[in-house]
């Protein structure tokens, strides 16, 4: 996985994602990135990004149906606002935006590649707690990517 964050967000937890969904197994690849990963991993209020991509998520459907798969991470804690399209020059998807309170918001993009929509899926959320918080989701946005051959 690769991914650009703020240099000052220097602590990162590359650990493998396996887990049941339902009756399915999947393994993914993952990455959860903060200035204070405990916080990141725990609140919603603190800055940071986890980014995943699974080959196995394609058996539960597409990208919609993984967001709405996971939209009960976030509803006990904050209100849904609204999916929009996603859209760059290599992934297409959909994107979610949680309000988690007066300085806490989730942004959750889940894409496919366009040149192999049935490759892998990924899921990117990005917890937004400041004005920079913006721009370094700006910055998540233009570079996360993946290298498929390393996918488990």
């Amino acid at each position: 996985l690769y991914i650009e964050v703020p240099q000052f967000w220097n602590e990162i937890d590359g650990t493998p994602w396996s887990e049941y969904w339902g009756d399915l197994y999947f393994d993914a690849a993952d990455v959860a990135i903060a200035p204070d990963l405990e916080g990141f991993l725990s609140f919603y209020d603190f800055s940071g990004v986890e980014f995943s991509a699974s080959r196995d998520w394609g058996n539960i459907g597409g990208y919609v149906q993984l967001l709405d798969g996971i939209k009960y991470w976030f509803e006990d804690s904050c209100d849904y606002e609204w999916r929009d399209d996603y859209v760059d020059n290599f992934y297409e998807g959909a994107y979610d935006y949680w309000n988690c309170g007066p300085d806490a918001e989730v942004v959750v993009v889940g894409a496919r590649p366009i040149d192999d929509p049935t490759a892998y899926l990924v899921l990117v959320q990005v917890q937004i707690t400041s004005d920079f918080d913006l721009e370094a989701l700006e910055v998540i946005m233009d570079t996360f990517d993946v290298a498929e051959g390393y996918l488990p």
